[in-house]
């Protein structure tokens, strides 16, 4: 149940909708995994949805009644993965091949006008996805990458209509094509632990199709997304004395902010720094003394972003919310085991 009303002054006015609805959904699914031959395995699947929307309007002194059934169509997303297993002991390899189907009803607020109207016109954005990709170990070095290519029709944003006003779209034809690499070293002796880890992603994600009015975005970056991502670290901890440290870093590249790829955000790179002491006190109680420093160098960044940000009462638009200057921190955690 929700309604709106009139602001006068910061007062509440006369009403303007009062609404009432129903949302049902159900999920009917199942998966099935056949042993293909010594190696080789297929796991299948399908999924089928049903969202159902009901609305009342309650608000008829408009002679505007929205009452009725805002249902979407049955959806069934199947999924085919086929591995291949290879090595034994601390050798181990496996390469995959994946097709699957998926969705994402809107949300409440993307069903909704910024004045509590139905928006009729929203869908949920559908796609397929088509990856291949390996993971294993070699003894102590962990690896797994993939590449992929997702294929999404009715791609859900939300467009600022006005301050803190927003209203849920779907965006055409996008193309999210990309590539993920991990890799981690795990070493752990009688007395020290320790541990590396890289990670790598890039995104080619692009409206295929996408026309907001008369505007023409196809082709263009998709709008919030990095290209690159990097993010890597060391751990280690002497187990006799307890003592740790931790190191991590994050590369961040530019991302267009506009639809229209006309203003870009600045590619960053964060290292942050954790030192601490933990240690078990008789048989059931521990503890752990740390300090850290985070932004390291300082850097100046955003940390979030507001996608095709408005200009409202002459202010020019703000896309950035900047992230925190270097800064300090250290704490106590103490532990019982029942």
């Amino acid at each position: 149940n929700w309604q709106t009303y009139q602001t006068n002054s910061g007062n509440i006015g006369r009403l303007l909708s009062n609404n009432q609805e129903v949302r049902t959904y159900y999920n009917i699914f199942g998966q099935g995994k056949w042993r293909i031959s010594n190696g080789i395995e297929a796991v299948f699947g399908i999924n089928f949805n049903d969202t159902q929307y009901e609305l009342t309007d309650r608000f008829l002194t408009d002679m505007d009644d929205q009452s009725g059934d805002y249902s979407f169509d049955l959806i069934a997303s199947p999924s085919l993965i086929i591995t291949k297993y290879f090595g034994k002991g601390d050798k181990n390899l496996k390469v995959f091949g994946l097709v699957s189907h998926g969705f994402s009803p809107p949300n409440l607020e993307e069903t909704l006008l910024p004045d509590g109207q139905i928006n009729p016109e929203i869908q949920p954005e559908k796609g397929w996805n088509i990856e291949i990709g390996t993971s294993g170990n070699w003894k102590d070095l962990y690896f797994n990458g993939s590449v992929y290519s997702m294929f999404i029709k009715d791609l859900l944003v939300a467009r600022r209509t006005d301050f803190d006003q927003f209203v849920g779209v779907n965006a055409g034809k996008t193309q999210h094509a990309g590539l993920e690499l991990a890799l981690n070293y795990l070493k752990n002796g009688e007395r020290l632990e320790s541990r590396a880890f890289i990670s790598y992603t890039f995104a080619d994600y692009k409206f295929k199709e996408f026309i907001d009015d008369t505007a023409d975005y196809s082709g263009n970056q998709l709008t919030g997304t990095a290209p690159h991502l990097l993010t890597g670290g060391i751990q280690t901890k002497l187990l006799k004395t307890g003592l740790y440290a931790n190191l991590n870093y994050q590369l961040t590249t530019a991302m267009p902010l506009r639809d229209d790829n006309s203003i870009f955000s600045e590619a960053y790179q964060l290292l942050n720094i954790k030192m601490g002491w933990e240690k078990t006190i008789r048989k059931n109680w521990s503890f752990d003394v740390y300090a850290g420093l985070n932004n390291l160098t300082d850097t100046r960044y955003a940390s979030m972003f507001l996608i095709n940000a408005g200009s409202f009462g002459g202010a020019a638009p703000r896309y950035y919310y900047p992230g925190l200057p270097r800064n300090y921190y250290m704490g106590l955690r103490l532990q019982y085991l029942l």
